[in-house]
């Protein structure tokens, strides 16, 4: 078992942040079903989309280097949204992804200590 964080992508790039994340949450699953109840009572359900789980992320000891390679990331290897990539987390699995944002920012918190926030969309 691991307890990196690895991005890596289909051209062989790859980023590692150099600390764990913040609280580790589980990823929350969206279902692509819309349902409601009818005037009589009876509930019925449809399929509307995919079904989505949505992998937060919070890292509060980025360095300026990490947090440069970040920005690089979402700006030119995956684009924001646009192309996918593979996220492998804490547990060693594999996850393929797309940034969920087409805005994001890094932030210094103190002298070469970044925090960064961002979530990836990953369709089950």
């Amino acid at each position: 078992m691991s307890s990196e964080i690895i991005f890596t992508n289909s051209n062989g790039a790859t980023w590692n942040p150099g600390c764990g994340r913040e609280r580790p949450v589980l990823a929350p699953i969206k279902l692509g079903v819309i349902s409601a109840e009818s005037e009589g009572g009876e509930v019925y359900a449809y399929t509307k989309g995919v079904n989505v789980k949505t992998h937060p992320f919070e890292f509060v000891q980025l360095t300026k280097a990490k947090a440069d390679e970040l920005l690089y990331w979402f700006s030119t290897i995956c684009v924001g949204p646009r192309y996918p990539f593979v996220f492998i987390d804490e547990e060693d699995e594999s996850h393929v992804v797309h940034w969920i944002d087409t805005e994001f920012t890094v932030e210094e918190i103190s002298s070469d200590v970044y925090r960064a926030s961002f979530k990836l969309r990953e369709e089950i």
